[in-house]
């Protein structure tokens, strides 16, 4: 990291936070800075109007805390660790047999696009519906895993978001995130009265439904797409054994 930081003038993020407890630095994984290797630039960690929480990496190695919401270089990186049978080290992958994908339920409420680029971010896609018996597993899934939420207008509590969407077009023309239709997908059952692209009056717009969703019966249901919900990732075990050998 000390090499890379070298490229910047100012430093890289790293891992390392007092988001949850102030002044209290751990890293993203849960481990206390104590237990971290590490130096502080002079005069660091001063807090600056209390408002520094997070940890930049000099040029030199050595560190000063800054504001998060603050614009740094950041540094990716992935452990190579003991894959699961979905070849990533997360084990809230779960190999479903009946289709041969792996899935992650995600109890944490988010925007369809949102979503999306959650699960871009673990390698994988907002889950796509290949045939009646994948509706029916994910329909399981969200049966089982799902978190209930407050009946308001700020979460989906009965969907939860999924791959596909009328983006473009806004005019019916449903597809993936893979770009193909939903019947060549494989699946376009939807929930009898949708989709019906209902519309509301929201933040001095008007809201329509052009993002995909999943009942806990399995069955299609078209969504508002800023509106929060639980989603599913999914991903193909070879997936990553193919990006590692590569």
């Amino acid at each position: 990291m000390k090499n890379l930081a070298k490229t910047s003038v100012h430093g890289v993020f790293t891992g390392i936070h007092s988001t949850f407890s102030r002044g209290d630095y751990f890293s993203v994984e849960g481990v206390p800075l104590a237990k971290i290797t590490h130096v502080w630039s002079k005069g660091e960690p001063d807090n600056d109007q209390d408002r520094e929480g997070c940890i930049v990496m000099s040029a030199d190695g050595t560190f000063a805390d800054k504001n998060c919401s603050g614009t740094f270089p950041y540094i990716c990186y992935k452990k190579f660790s003991k894959r699961t049978v979905c070849g990533t080290s997360d084990l809230s992958y779960i190999l479903d047999n009946r289709t041969g994908s792996c899935y992650k339920f995600h109890q944490f409420p988010r925007t369809w696009s949102r979503a999306y680029m959650t699960c871009a971010a673990e390698n994988a896609y907002l889950a796509v519906i290949n045939s009646e018996t994948e509706g029916k597993a994910l329909g399981e899934l969200f049966l089982k895993k799902g978190k209930p939420l407050p009946y308001s207008g700020e979460y989906y509590w009965d969907t939860a978001h999924i791959g596909f969407h009328d983006w473009g077009e806004h005019g019916g023309q449903w597809i993936t995130v893979h770009g193909d239709n939903l019947k060549d997908a494989g699946y376009d059952k939807f929930n009898p009265g949708e989709p019906n692209n209902y519309s509301i009056y929201f933040m001095n717009s008007i809201m329509y439904e052009f993002c995909g969703g999943i009942t806990k019966v399995g069955t299609l249901d078209d969504m508002w797409c800023e509106r929060r919900a639980q989603f599913i990732c999914e991903m193909q075990p070879e997936d990553f054994l193919s990006s590692d050998e590569d």
